[in-house]
């Protein structure tokens, strides 16, 4: 009995996994100073002491009283944590495999949880999720992903008597998800419905100056111009532009390349080159290579 009781203490209340916490705090701290490789690692660590703590409770049931089912619900909401950290240090890492298999998992727990099906995290998840689907060539669970995030997350606005801007902000994200993701499908004629979409409420929420919103225009301008629609691709691409060179915005070096590219396709070559130009002088002060990169190319063709 003896035995039986001090091995319940140690699954349970002050006697949880030792190390846990630990793990936690420093997994955070290297998180925190840009150490991401190695905060997984401990996160890892993490997961495996939680898998081993539930694999020993349901092996190993007791009588349930109020406390333990306290300490269970708190270990449970540590696994919920974990799997978050994991999935998006995975995402921002671009280690795409783990991150659809962390949000896989994560997701499974949310839902374990009576959470909602239309609840913000639920739909974020499924986002990033179908993300990381479209990163691995898997386009048909990354396109049923995307849509799910934007019907589930339009009704929810549409059916919302408040319409929270989180809410909001969250349809906005999924449509400019979708629109980009059918943009490089070369689905240029979807991707621009998507985008109008999203631009219209990253307007209402975030303002028409934000940084997101100008990106999204630049997106707009690109699927315009790639459906052959020039002149309204040229007024997008100077919009974002403008607002850009008003706002001290960090991607203006790309927003004129993008305008240059279609100043171009339009004919208009020495606008072309001189935005163009201009783009490159900025990349160089950034050190942006992907951009330069991009320039070059965009004036070594139009030089050939």
């Amino acid at each position: 009995m003896f035995i039986a009781t001090e091995y319940n203490k140690m699954m349970y209340g002050k006697n949880k996994p030792p190390e846990l916490e630990y793990k936690l705090k420093m997994a955070k701290k290297k998180d925190i100073d840009g150490k991401k490789e190695q905060s997984m690692t401990l996160l890892k660590e993490a997961l495996k002491l939680l898998h081993d703590f539930f694999e020993k409770t349901r092996n190993n049931p007791s009588e349930g009283t109020e406390q333990e089912e306290k300490d269970k619900t708190k270990m449970q909401k540590y696994l919920r944590y974990v799997l978050d950290q994991l999935a998006n240090l995975s995402f921002q890492l671009q280690k795409w495999s783990e991150a659809e298999h962390y949000f896989r998992l994560l997701l499974r727990e949310l839902l374990s949880s009576e959470m909602p099906k239309d609840d913000d995290s639920v739909i974020e998840v499924s986002l990033k999720l179908s993300i990381a689907c479209a990163h691995q060539d898997k386009h048909d669970l990354a396109g049923q992903g995307f849509q799910w995030a934007v019907e589930t997350a339009q009704k929810k606005v549409d059916e919302s008597s408040e319409g929270t801007e989180n809410s909001k902000a969250l349809l906005g994200v999924c449509l400019e998800a979708w629109g980009t993701y059918l943009l490089s499908q070369d689905k240029p004629v979807e991707a621009g419905k998507l985008l109008t979409r999203a631009l219209k409420v990253s307007k209402e929420v975030l303002g028409e100056e934000h940084e997101q919103t100008t990106v999204i225009l630049n997106n707009l301008a690109k699927a315009y111009a790639e459906s052959g629609k020039y002149k309204l691709a040229e007024e997008m691409a100077k919009e974002a532009v403008r607002i850009a060179e008003s706002t001290q915005n960090s991607h203006l070096s790309r927003f004129l390349a993008n305008l240059g590219t279609i100043l171009n396709l339009e004919g208009n070559v020495t606008k072309a080159k001189d935005a163009l130009r201009k783009a490159l002088k900025l990349a160089n002060d950034a050190k942006d290579e992907e951009t330069k990169e991009i320039i070059n190319n965009s004036l070594t063709e139009m030089e050939g």
